[in-house]
């Protein structure tokens, strides 16, 4: 694992998600380091001005921490192209991020993303590093399949998943009905983990993966972000996990459907 991307992948890539918050490690950017609304909290979608990827499904949660991923979204899958991440300030309307960082390099980039949002809820704005910007806007999902305000089961997510990764390749994960992870990815890597209900109660799971085996590229490490389980249009289940190392340059997306 994450061994498949470089820094030379263009800056539409940068910005098809960074939608309300991503900062994440940094000073959260000129506003006070305030979390969102309760409104805005909970699960968007929408476009960016970037034709090669213009899906992507966005995390706003409690602390203000934002996961993003962006790609292409067909009627039973979610094919992810990479994720931003990061740690967002919300006030009077506006929002502001200065050390975000885009997991669809290796190692990833920093950006910087302005925007607003109202109580909708909806969000509009920009992504921008030394080579320019993206735009964006977002709806927040009120309803339909996916219920952030329903407690996280792992019932939900519990048994054998094949997924792709956005490093390249795949992997096959197990997880077992108390939440322990293991899995191999196809270029030999071994991770174990653990996957546990969200404690603020809401419809995400936090993930702790190690990597243990030679072949990976982090080997002895251990990467940690959070998980998304929900039906697609079609009715298979979609499985989204995001994790990333210490450090935040190394990401990885693990996404599949069953």
């Amino acid at each position: 694992m994450f061994r498949h991307l470089t820094a030379s992948r263009p800056l539409s890539l940068l910005a098809c998600l960074a939608m309300t918050a991503c900062g994440g490690g940094g000073d959260g950017g000129s506003l006070a380091n305030t979390p969102p609304p309760a409104v805005n909290q909970g699960v968007y979608e929408g476009s960016t001005s970037n034709t090669g990827a213009p899906d992507f499904q966005m995390l706003v949660l409690e602390d203000g921490a934002v996961w993003a991923i962006y790609g292409n979204q067909t009627s039973n899958t979610f094919f992810v192209e990479g994720f931003v991440q990061g740690q967002g300030s919300f006030n009077g309307g506006q929002v502001s991020a200065n050390d975000i960082r885009d997991h669809g390099f290796f190692p990833a980039i920093s950006g910087r993303l302005s925007g607003s949002y109202t109580s909708a809820p909806a969000v509009t704005g920009q992504i921008t590093n030394g080579s320019g910007s993206v735009t964006f806007s977002a709806n927040g999902i009120v309803g339909g399949a996916y219920n952030y305000q329903a407690p996280a089961q792992l019932s939900d997510i519990a048994g054998n998943w094949n997924t792709s990764l956005t490093t390249g390749g795949t992997a096959s994960l197990t997880i077992s009905n108390t939440g322990v992870v293991g899995g191999v990815a196809s270029t030999g890597c071994n991770f174990t983990g653990q996957i546990t209900p969200r404690a603020s109660g809401k419809n995400v799971f936090n993930v702790s993966l190690t990597f243990t085996s030679a072949q990976c590229e982090l080997q002895g490490q251990t990467a940690t972000g959070v998980a998304l389980t929900y039906p697609t249009v079609a009715g298979p289940q979609q499985l989204i996990v995001l994790v990333q190392d210490a450090s935040r340059s190394a990401g990885v997306a693990a996404f599949g459907t069953r």
